[in-house]
Parts: structure tokens; sequence; C-alpha cells
């Protein structure tokens, strides 16, 4: 398993590299009216603009709150854009697809900026990190439980987020190839599920192909309102395979999957 993450890791540096020489800004207009500033985009409690970042990174706007998550090497978020909203950073673990020590550098642009990691990481010092314990901590206006793995001696959490009249759950790398279900993987979303009555947003690894039984586990557990599959960067056509055989199984989720960097979706509850 570690030596599939190292190639998919090298592969995925690749395929960035080839993307550098278009970068662009990612945020754009989303939502009421046509500013192109992200401070100006209103939302109600219960909504959400999502904007994906490449792999498993992804932006979350909330009435209140602008969440990144598992920001990648030069995801070309500009902290100078984002310097006036109230800003949360998760990182699920160290791995270098997951985790860009530029993000330590935004607190010096970005006053209102809180760090959450999902393990114990010397970088974590004088920020909030998650173990080996679930724990529950209200941060700011989050309320952030965790679960947490090793599966290949890289310690790391996935984390539940309750929001302005949100659940979202964001899985990092937590995940479970095809065939029987790793059981600490089944005890942690059977332990997740419990967590809430309802799940809007659920941000999750696919790892289980040509089967998916952990991730078709997950789906089943949680009913989420919607489903982003991720961990596809640069291939998140193949995305469509997954999502057609889940939408099947699960016609009351709704599947949101991105085909480029930027791509960006509304919810509303």
């Amino acid at each position: 398993m570690n030596f599939i993450r190292k190639f998919v890791y090298l592969f995925i540096l690749a395929v960035f590299m080839v993307n550098l020489a278009t970068a662009h800004p990612i945020f754009e207009a989303v939502g009421r009216g046509n500013s192109n500033k992200i401070s100006d985009i209103q939302l109600k409690n219960g909504e959400a603009a999502v904007w994906y970042l490449f792999h498993a990174g992804w932006a979350v706007k909330t009435s209140s709150t602008l969440m990144i998550f598992d920001y990648l090497p030069n995801g070309f978020v500009d902290p100078n854009e984002i310097k006036d909203q109230n800003v949360y950073v998760f990182i699920s673990h160290g791995h270098g697809d997951h985790f860009d020590q530029t993000i330590l550098e935004w607190k010096k642009v970005i006053p209102d900026i809180t760090y959450v990691f999902g393990w114990q990481a010397q970088e974590a010092q004088g920020h909030h990190a998650f173990g080996r314990d679930r724990l529950f901590k209200s941060i700011g206006p989050l309320k952030v439980k965790n679960i947490f793995h090793n599966f290949d001696n890289i310690p790391e959490s996935a984390f539940l987020i309750e929001v302005d009249g949100l659940t979202i759950y964001f899985s990092g790398d937590h995940g479970s190839f095809a065939g029987a279900l790793n059981p600490v993987y089944k005890d942690n979303i059977d332990y997740m599920s419990q967590q809430s009555d309802e799940f809007d947003l659920v941000f999750l690894s696919i790892f289980g192909s040509p089967t998916y039984d952990g991730e078709l586990y997950a789906i089943d557990k949680f009913k989420p309102r919607v489903l982003l599959p991720m961990h596809y960067g640069g291939r998140e056509s193949d995305a469509e395979r997954f999502v057609s055989l889940a939408r099947l199984k699960f016609p009351k989720t709704k599947f949101w999957y991105p085909l480029k960097q930027g791509d960006r979706f509304l919810y509303k509850k």
C-alpha cells in the first residue's frame, strides 16, 4: 500500500507541474450578484460555496467561514484575496499531496486564520491538533470531531465539521481498497455515522476500484445529501466510473465531481 501511495503521489506532482504554466486565480463569482470578489459572496445558514483546488484540496465558504482542506503545493490560492475572511485551514496528514508548508506563511497576510492538524505534527505547535483519540473540539464557530488511522504508518485524521447549519465530512486519505473492509476503517465509519443525524457535504477519497466496497459502505452509513469524490488529481474524469455505480445504489444522494481545477458548486439545503 505504501508503494502504491508513493507512486500516486509522484504521478500527481508530475501532472501538477505540467499545469503550473496555466496558473490562475481560483476564486470566482459564485452565488448572488455579479461580483468577482469572494468577500462579496453572500451565503445564508445552510448554504455553501465549494471550489475544487486540485486532487483532495477544496475550499468551502459558509455564511461565516472559509475552510480550506488539504491544500496541494501551489493550489492557486492567493492569501491576499482571502485576507478579510475568517479562514480555517485543515490538514489531514503529512503526505506531500495533502500538506504544503506554504499554508503556514498565510498567517503573515491573513489576520484571522486558524490551522487544524489531523495529527500531532511538529508544525502543529501553537495550533489545533488531533491525534489517536477521537476528540471533539469547539474551534471558533466550528464543532469538529475526528477519526484516526495510520494505515501506512502515516498518522492522520478525517474530520466531521458542524458550522452554520451544515454538517461536512472530509475524509483525507481515510479509505479502503477493494474487497473486505479494513476493520479500523469500518469501525471509524460506524462511529462517525453516529455523530450526526444528517450529512450535507461528504468529501470522500476513492481508493476501492473496481468494486468500491469501502466507499459504498460509507455512503450507506452517512446517507449524504451531496457526495464529492476526490483523490483524482489529473484524472478527474475517472470519477464518472464510481459515480455511475454509486448513483444506482443511492438515488437520493447527489454526486458532484469536478472536471478541472477551479470548478465550483453552490449548495443549498
